[in-house]
């Protein structure tokens, strides 16, 4: 099983990544490899809201989302997570959130004929961990 684990926080060593950690002890106990991913160490330009995904799977921007993009897509299982901060997850896992926008497609924007999301990875499973 293919299983990659998203970091959130810039905190490696505080209670977010903690209880990442705990996570993909449970996994790597049991004879499974996990991949991590800083989201700190990576540069995840914001979305443009283009509506190019809509079209054709992918980003038209070329950062690091994109080859984090193609690895949540191959894995079987994706841990997220993010520390709050006032009230929310921190900017750079939005950031990364909003750019996960191409795992669905349709929905065009009003006026180029409107219809329902559809998922392109139907199956996809994951968690989040989220810790104030």
């Amino acid at each position: 099983m293919k299983i990659i684990a998203i970091y959130g926080s810039a905190r490696k060593k505080g209670f977010s990544a903690l209880a990442v950690d705990t996570a993909v002890s449970y996994f790597e106990n049991r004879g499974q490899e996990v991949e991590k991913y800083y989201l700190s160490d990576m540069n995840i330009q914001p979305c443009m809201g283009c509506f190019a995904c809509r079209k054709k799977e992918g980003c038209v921007r070329h950062d690091d989302m994109s080859e984090l993009f193609q690895k949540i897509v191959e894995s079987d299982f994706v841990i997220f997570s993010s520390p709050i901060y006032c009230f929310s997850t921190n900017s750079i896992y939005n950031r990364m959130f909003e750019r996960l926008y191409p795992m669905l497609e349709g929905g065009m924007a009003l006026g180029e004929g409107a219809r329902k999301y559809t998922q392109r990875y139907p199956n996809k499973k994951c968690s989040t961990i989220v810790r104030n």
